[in-house]
């Protein structure tokens, strides 16, 4: 695991640095007509040098100390709409505010005109980027992109070379969703990046297999899978209001967990991403302009290190012993963490939010390759995490953050009287389930979703078979 933001946005701010710094000097050997500050500043001057300092300054301190970055970025987003515009809109206002007469006019027009002109080139490069980039069906915070299709040319043990990615019109795996959506049992997984199996074939991650095991009894079960890399039991919530909540199947199924552990963590590693604003001026543009969604998932990869699903894979996952002796740990592992509580609330939201909407909740607990044997506690599972930044835990103690959590979701699904298949207890911690830490190869995806399917046809899902119809939808090539 990584510490601390991506060193790629070190050369943004060193860049900033550099033109702050050579734009500083020439403010302050200029001279105003009005010098009302030091009789030698306009208040304008005045305020363009005091910007222009602390762009200096902040650029300097996220060089010194990048963790920084992500501050700054929560402050931002938690600005109010209102103060960001007048943020904007200050340097010019003192600027104009600062002449008089002919002068003050020429700068009003000067800055009408260059507010025009930048108005309409970011109206040209919205309809170029429009031309190029589909837009999708649901909130593009999302990212479900509709009709993609890319071959993944990939290097993973027990994982096919060649495999297909393809999604739907909605933008998730699967196929197309039926047209008279009532008479089908309608199935969407939600999860992370181990529900969304990106670099397995269409045919092969555990959603389809899901499918077609429900499909014995009843050939009219479709499954969609939503599976959204990063995203954990918070953010699943937002995934319900969005997307559940407009397209209403039957049964969510949940795979939770592997995205929830960052609570055990310290420092940057522990740190989520502030949420990008679901209301006010920001929301509204994002939501609208797939240039500002383009440029926000640049940000994304380039300035926060994002990972980037590849077509060519060359993982590097391998074992690596412990260095020394693990710090001794307590048996409850809840009582590491601050808020022990916080994962048992969010699953009983997620339970509520879909009973509100109508939907059947089905949960899994996350398997993981990693056991509390004496092996696995010779191997890394990681670093950065609460007992301290220099403090290195074993794969077995990854393996105990996970079931504690796992028993948490066990506990509220029983008292909420909610279907759970204790999924971790039944596959085996051994390489031919996983080609990493957790995700899946295609004979463990094949194990969840015939086990995922018979619980659910335990549990009467689908309902006795329903008429004959047509014939279940084939997938849909992209455009």
């Amino acid at each position: 695991m990584k510490t601390g933001i991506s060193c790629g946005a070190r050369p943004g701010a060193a860049a900033a640095a550099l033109g702050a710094s050579l734009l500083l000097p020439a403010i302050l050997d200029s001279r105003s007509a009005s010098g009302l500050l030091l009789g030698r500043f306009s208040a304008g001057l005045a305020a363009a040098g005091l910007l222009d300092a602390a762009l200096l300054a902040g650029s300097l301190l996220l060089l010194v100390r990048p963790s920084a970055c992500r501050r700054a970025a929560a402050l931002f987003a938690r600005m109010p709409d209102l103060l960001l515009v007048l943020l904007a809109v200050s340097p010019a206002t003192l600027l104009i505010g600062s002449r008089a007469g002919a002068a003050r006019r020429d700068a009003v027009r000067n800055s009408l005109t260059a507010s025009v002109s930048l108005l309409l080139c970011l109206g040209a490069a919205e309809l170029a980027v429009r031309a190029v980039v589909p837009g999708s069906h649901f909130n593009p915070r999302l990212g479900l992109i509709p009709y993609t299709r890319y071959t993944i040319m990939v290097d993973l043990p027990g994982v096919s070379f060649g495999g297909t990615l393809s999604t739907n019109r909605w933008g998730l795996r699967g196929e197309e969703p039926p047209e008279d959506w009532d008479a089908w049992t309608t199935i969407v997984t939600v999860g992370g990046s181990t529900t969304a199996d990106y670099y397995l074939d269409d045919s092969r991650t555990w959603s389809h297999v899901l499918q077609e095991t429900l499909r014995e009894r009843d050939p009219h079960v479709w499954v969609g899978n939503g599976g959204i890399p990063m995203h954990s039991s918070e953010t699943h919530e937002y995934f319900l209001r969005e997307v559940v909540a407009e397209i209403h199947p039957d049964v969510v199924v949940f795979m939770v967990g592997i995205n929830d552990i960052g609570q055990f963590m310290r420092g940057s590693v522990a740190l989520t991403e502030p949420p990008l604003p679901e209301r006010g001026v920001r929301a509204f543009l994002f939501e609208r302009s797939r240039l500002l969604q383009s440029l926000y998932k640049m940000k994304k990869v380039f300035l926060d290190g994002a990972p980037v699903i590849s077509e060519n894979v060359d993982p590097e996952f391998e074992l690596l012993p412990m260095p020394g002796p693990e710090r001794p740990l307590p048996e409850d592992m809840g009582t590491l963490i601050p808020d022990p509580d916080q994962y048992a609330r969010r699953i009983r939201r997620l339970i509520k939010t879909c009973r509100e909407l109508g939907v059947t909740p089905v949960f899994l607990t996350q398997p993981l390759l990693y056991d509390d044997t004496e092996y696995w506690r010779g191997i890394q599972g990681g670093c950065s995490w609460i007992l301290g930044s220099d403090s290195v835990f074993s794969a077995a103690t990854h393996w105990r953050m996970l079931d504690y959590l796992n028993g948490q979701l066990l506990e509220v699904c029983s008292r909420e009287q909610v279907a759970c298949l204790d999924l971790a207890s039944m596959i085996p911690h051994d390489s031919t389930m996983f080609y990493d830490a957790m995700h899946f190869t295609e004979a463990g995806s094949r194990r969840i979703g015939l086990l995922t399917g018979r619980f659910l046809l335990s549990r009467g899902i689908p309902p006795a078979p329903r008429p004959q119809g047509p014939e279940p939808p084939g997938r849909r090539e992209a455009p």
